[in-house]
């Protein structure tokens, strides 16, 4: 997995560090290296923003994001560092995991 060195400054209201690193680590659980970043969100009247700022082997780079709520910020921070670290990576939407059930029986055809 690669090595994280993170800085993250937000709002209470925003989801925690814990949170965040947990989501970095599920991106980049396969790749290898390091990468710095810096998630920097903060309130600005209706809107959320952010700045995210990665170094990863000796490349930098900084997106800002805005939305409406903390937690959409904070999810599309996380995003980015793990693109940053594997550009391959596939997102999943962050959420509760949804047990599958048994399939439907089907009919038989008429």
């Amino acid at each position: 997995m690669a090595a994280v060195d993170l800085v993250y400054v937000a709002p209470p209201s925003c989801p925690s560090r814990a949170t965040i690193e947990s989501e970095i680590a599920g991106y980049v659980a396969k790749a290898t290296g390091s990468v710095r970043a810096e998630i920097r969100i903060e309130l600005r009247d209706s809107t959320v923003h952010a700045t995210v700022a990665t170094e990863v082997k000796g490349a930098k780079g900084e997106r800002t994001l805005d939305a409406s709520t903390c937690e959409d910020v904070a999810h599309a921070a996380a995003l980015i560092v793990g693109l940053a670290v594997d550009p391959s990576i596939v997102p999943v939407a962050p959420g509760p995991a949804v047990a599958a059930g048994p399939a439907p029986a089907l009919a038989p055809a008429p």
